[in-house]
């Protein structure tokens, strides 16, 4: 009879253990903002987030991260860079080969394709009927092609805007102009989203109140308040609780609120290789040859080849009847399988621009969590210098600087190369890097790790690109792709390669 009551009570205090253990867990971590806290409750003043009567310090408890418009969530890792698989002499001393660690990021599902630049044309148009410089200076150069072949220069007036190739990757874009895309594109997103919630006023509000109501949207100038006003306020606006406003009054949205993206940027060399891999490595980091093919593995395409790439001298597309790749120039931007990450045509169909400068042996010397040169102008190693904040009148000098500073400034590069330009080398602070390989290139050039240069400001009829993001929170992702891609595709490679 004394049992009973012990084992009741051990139950109970089981009970209660792992009811304290789910409540620590509960408060002591949160997966959706990776903050420990009460919610609605600051755990270091005890002061209550949200509310008007102490000020209103305002937090978002519920944040959920979200994948932006045409973008995939690729979860960061280490691996390899330069590991290419293959030896060709032609580039090999080239590239440095080094174990980096990229951070989780965002990547275009597919490059910019014709009817996503026709769309950036229009709305530049629209909202600048008078501005022709600025209408002029976002057209690609359509003259690639006659670069290309004489016969080819009857793409120059029908490959960008003729409805048979709106699905094809946009050419002719320098990387400056890559750049001004997704400065745009930010913007646009941005706006959309306001709109959407009711923050700024809906587009027919906007379209009623004729062509006078609406002011082009810039995230930068949003952020600084200057879009507030009846020509602007949506009936959603959160409330503002700051001691010195009146009752009922309303504010704009801060980045604090979770609801406006970062910015689209294009990706770093070391982003986009690690990207192109797409979990194709074996665990030492290395991609070896018999895991990069360029046919296709699955059963109702086996055998097929998936890449748009020149199979030989004279040949960029097989023969009548049986075409090796089905494209003769480039191909739609969804053409072929996706890679293990869900991108299509990471390599082949065309280069793309990546925000790096070239430099040869370019990470000897840089860091290994998320390596670039030249980022923003920048590099890693101005970044490894310790640095001091500026005090208030430098960071105002530094503000007049930086608006007065509209291009994207060039990093230095090695003086001996800036010695030798145009005599022994090409390479200068304009450079960038281009990864992929193209329609017009042989084997050696499709593979993740080969890297070339072309000037920024230069384009070509073999070079397109596609936007990327930063990733906010957890590097961790939960992805239809990756679960597939861990499951199925990465653990049969590996299996293949032993």
């Amino acid at each position: 009879m004394m049992n009973l009551p012990r084992v009741g009570l051990l139950l109970i205090i089981t009970i209660a253990v792992a009811s304290c253990a789910r409540q620590t867990r509960k408060v002591s971590y949160s997966v959706k903002t990776g903050t420990a806290y009460k919610k609605g409750k600051s755990p270091k003043t005890g002061r209550i987030y949200n509310d008007e009567s102490n000020g209103g310090f305002m937090v978002n408890t519920n944040y959920k991260r979200k994948t932006p418009p045409g973008l995939i969530p690729i979860e960061g890792g280490t691996f390899v860079m330069g590991a290419n698989a293959q030896n060709s002499m032609s580039y090999f001393s080239k590239i440095t080969k080094k174990r980096v660690t990229v951070a989780s990021f965002y990547m275009d599902e597919t490059a910019v394709s014709n009817r996503d630049w026709l769309e950036y044309l229009h709305w530049i148009k629209a909202n600048y009927p008078e501005d022709a410089k600025m209408y002029y200076e976002a057209l690609p150069d359509t003259t690639v092609w006659d670069r290309t072949s004489r016969v080819n220069s009857q793409y120059s007036k029908i490959y960008l805007r003729h409805p048979a190739f709106q699905d094809y990757p946009v050419v002719g874009v320098s990387w400056v102009q890559a750049n001004a895309y997704c400065e745009w594109r930010t913007d646009r997103v941005n706006e959309q989203i306001l709109r959407e919630k009711g923050i700024l006023k809906e587009w027919k509000e906007v379209k009623e109140s004729g062509a006078d109501g609406y002011v082009p949207f810039r995230t930068e100038d949003y952020l600084q308040g200057k879009y507030k006003g009846e020509q602007f306020d949506g009936k959603n606006m959160p409330k503002d609780y700051s001691l010195d406003v009146e009752p009922d009054s309303r504010r704009t949205v801060g980045i604090e609120d979770g609801l406006l993206i970062q910015p689209y940027r294009l990706p770093t060399e070391a982003e986009w290789e690690y990207a192109s891999v797409a979990l194709l490595a074996n665990q030492d980091g290395y991609l070896t040859q018999e895991k990069f093919n360029a046919r296709s593995e699955n059963r109702s395409t086996r055998g097929l080849i998936m890449m748009n790439y020149k199979q030989g001298k004279g040949n960029n597309m097989g023969t009548a009847g049986y075409l090796n790749d089905g494209a003769d120039i480039t191909a739609p931007v969804r053409a072929y399988e996706p890679n293990a990450f869900g991108l299509y045509n990471m390599l082949g169909n065309t280069n793309e621009w990546v925000a790096d400068a070239y430099q040869e042996n370019t990470y000897n010397s840089t860091n290994d969590l998320s390596p670039a040169v030249g980022f923003g102008g920048g590099s890693d190693l101005q970044a490894m210098v310790d640095s001091q904040k500026p005090n208030y009148e430098e960071y105002l000098q530094q503000k007049v600087k930086d608006k007065q500073q509209s291009d994207i400034g060039d990093p230095t590069i090695d003086s001996l190369d800036a010695q030798l330009y145009g005599i022994s080398t090409l390479i200068s602070p304009k450079s960038r890097v281009i990864k992929g390989g193209s329609w017009d290139d042989r084997s050696q050039w499709v593979n993740p790790s080969a890297r070339r240069f072309f000037n920024k400001e230069s384009s070509s009829a073999m070079i397109g690109f596609r936007c990327a993001m930063t990733m906010t929170g957890s590097p961790e992702v939960i992805s239809k792709n990756m679960k597939r891609a861990s499951k199925k595709q990465h653990r049969s490679r590996l299996k293949k390669s032993k």
